[in-house]
Order: C-alpha cells, then structure tokens, then sequence
C-alpha cells in the first residue's frame, strides 16, 4: 500500500514539474529562464531533512551510530545541495541573436540563433541539448517556459522545424 503513496506522490511532482514548464511567458520581457521553484524547496528540504536527522541522533546520545550519521548527513545533505544549485545556477538568457546558457557550474555558453546546428532531447540526461558550431547548450526539460523557448527556437533556426517537433513529441508537450 506504501508503494501506491509513492507513486501518487511521484506523479503529483512530475505533473507539477510538467506543468511549470509548459507555461506561458512573453519572452520579450524575460530575458532568463529558470527551473521551476520546486527544485529549490525540495533541495532545501533535503538539507534540513540532513540536519534535523542527525541532530536528533546526537543528541540520543547513542552509542555506535557516527556511521548512520555520516550517511544521513552524506546522502540527504549533498543530494539537497546539489539540487538547490542547480535551481540557483541553471539559467537560459535569451536575446534577439543569441542564446546563452549558465550551467551548473556557472559556466556559460552562448550560441547564435542562426548558428545552431541541431536540436536533440536526451530523456536519460534530461536535457535539451542545441547543437552549435562550436559549443553544446544543455537545457534541462524542467525550464519554466520551454515551450515557448521550442516556439522562439523554431522561429530563430532555419530548417530545424522537424527536430523541434521530434522534441515536442518526446516530451509530450
């Protein structure tokens, strides 16, 4: 009976997601995508999940549990970091003839409209992936507004239209 929570609660989260990226923005007035909100509150979550956990483990005063500590603090606080920072640095900066992505790294990639090659989604990795000369953007599928970012992007590349809608398709959007 747990495992029907679970998938209630899964399927909330993903619908929640798909939701949040298939809404509508005026790209003139936003110049920056993000990740949908979600992303930090869950990374958040995790952390203080971490802390919480291994406070109250510290303060049972128990003996022999320093391993399960490690690994609460381990897994729940670095999964939460990494999600916060991805939400905090995945950007998409559009402008009329480029577009320009900062990774989880705070790495940024800019590539001309004019200039992309192909467009691919890879539903292993998640990401959308625009294929230019000399860079790879990578854009995650959870973007708020990626379907009017797929929209611009069919309106600013020549001959890519089926691509795009092979992406379409793929994620259902």
């Amino acid at each position: 009976m747990s495992y029907f929570f679970i998938a209630i609660a899964v399927s909330l989260v993903l619908g929640l997601l798909k939701y949040n990226s298939s809404k509508t923005i005026d790209l003139d007035s936003a110049s920056e995508l993000r990740l949908s909100k979600f992303y930090w509150y869950f990374g958040i979550g995790c952390v203080l999940i971490a802390v919480i956990s291994s406070v109250t483990v510290v303060v049972s005063n128990e003996k022999d549990v320093w391993i399960s500590v490690l690994f609460i603090l381990g897994f729940f606080g670095g999964l939460g970091l990494i999600i916060a920072m991805i939400y905090q640095n995945h950007r998409i900066k559009i402008e009329d003839d480029t577009l320009t992505v900062l990774s989880f790294w705070k790495v940024a990639k800019t590539v001309k409209w004019n200039e992309i090659k192909s467009i691919a989604f890879n539903p292993v990795s998640g990401y959308i992936k625009f294929h230019g000369p000399i860079d790879t953007l990578k854009i995650h599928f959870h973007i708020v507004g990626l379907v009017d970012l797929l929209e611009l992007a069919d309106r600013q590349t020549n001959g890519l239209t089926d691509q795009i809608q092979t992406v379409r398709n793929k994620l259902n959007i």
